[in-house]
């Protein structure tokens, strides 16, 4: 428990201080430098996963007091549509708007923060709807590393003779990474996985690993 405890503030303190850089990157009229953090995160993904989702993406950190607080009340988001979830290539649409507002700003000389209003539109989405609904269908870096990070190295695997197909790790899961297999085993996909660990805490059998 106490590893645990120690890789939670690990993250925790990992995940302020790049909301710090976005902040400060942003008041300081630099915001455009995040795109080379989230390069790094992109280069790093098909070794490591989306770290850059769990521990680096400043939307991520701003989700959780929102997941707290209606974990707390017991209230209950919207769940992402099903017409989103049966088909996956519509992301690409948010992908493509992303891509086109960047080359648009580029090309008019405006000044405008597309990441930070972009920030903005995923917390007020979250407001509403379960994290899954911005990290799996809209979020245009999310989109990206789904496909790099299909072959990654390292990644969160829960072992099999350990699981005990309780699915409290499929609860805590916020982007719904988890499906069930045979007798009620669990297993994670890989490109949808953000790295966040709650599983690895939801856990009583310590069968999830990195």
């Amino acid at each position: 428990m106490g590893v645990k405890k120690n890789r939670d503030w690990i993250r925790i303190a990992i995940q302020m201080l790049f909301l710090g850089i976005f902040a400060f990157l942003l008041f300081a009229g630099r915001l455009q430098l995040w795109f080379g953090i989230f390069a790094i995160g992109l280069l790093l993904s098909p070794l490591l996963g989306r770290v850059y989702c769990g521990w680096m993406c400043p939307m991520n950190t701003l989700f959780k007091p929102i997941s707290r607080f209606y974990a707390a009340t017991g209230w209950k988001r919207l769940r992402m549509p099903h017409f989103i979830t049966a088909h996956p290539l519509l992301r690409l649409i948010p992908l493509a708007a992303f891509i086109a507002g960047i080359i648009i700003v580029r090309k008019t000389g405006a000044t405008m923060p597309v990441l930070a209003f972009m920030t903005l539109a995923a917390v007020l989405l979250t407001l509403f709807f379960e994290e899954a609904f911005w990290h799996n269908a809209i979020c245009p870096f999310g989109t990206l590393l789904n496909v790099s990070s299909r072959t990654s190295v390292m990644r969160y695997r829960i072992r099999e003779d350990q699981c005990i197909s309780c699915g409290k790790c499929q609860k805590v899961c916020p982007v719904h990474a988890i499906d069930t297999g045979d007798k009620g085993k669990r297993s994670i996909r890989a490109p949808d996985c953000i790295s966040c660990g709650e599983c690895v805490k939801a856990c009583p059998t310590t069968a999830i690993s990195y």
